[in-house]
């Protein structure tokens, strides 16, 4: 997890995820008060790209299926770009292709003891023996241009 470093910025990762059950998830995060994610999840015997997303989170608000669509092969390329206002725009890029959204926008708001943050994860649910595997080859943070 990392502080935002400006008031406007914007974080790109590269995604190798291999999942070996159903339920597995692993992408980039933005957490406070409430918190969407954009990834890769198994679901069904499939890899689907998403964007989910709880208001009211950790403490009760329950997890939504904001938007979703199928995952070809190749390098995944995950992307937030956190305006001036905190409103988050989620995007992927699926083997080498463009940039395309994700979802609505997400609007950061800070936690409790610290503000908002942005993240990388990877899940797998309990109980499970071994688990696939998430590689994410860079984080990178740089200034949004208008």
């Amino acid at each position: 997890m990392q502080k935002p470093p400006a008031e406007a910025f914007r974080v790109t990762v590269e995604l190798e995820f291999a999942p070996q059950h159903e339920g597995e998830r692993a992408g980039l995060l933005v957490f406070g008060a409430d918190y969407a994610w954009i990834g890769v999840e198994r679901a069904e015997g499939h890899r689907s790209l998403v964007l989910r997303g709880a208001s009211g989170a950790p403490e009760g608000g329950e997890e939504r299926l904001l938007a979703a669509r199928e995952l070809g092969e190749g390098v995944l390329r995950l992307r937030v770009d956190w305006r001036p206002d905190a409103r988050c725009v989620f995007s992927a890029s699926v083997a080498g292709g463009d940039f395309e959204p994700l979802g609505p926008p997400f609007a950061a708001r800070p936690g409790r003891w610290v503000g908002a943050r942005v993240g990388l994860f990877a899940t797998t649910p309990l109980p499970q023996g071994s688990a696939g595997h998430a590689d994410f080859a860079w984080f990178r943070v740089l200034p949004l241009l208008p």
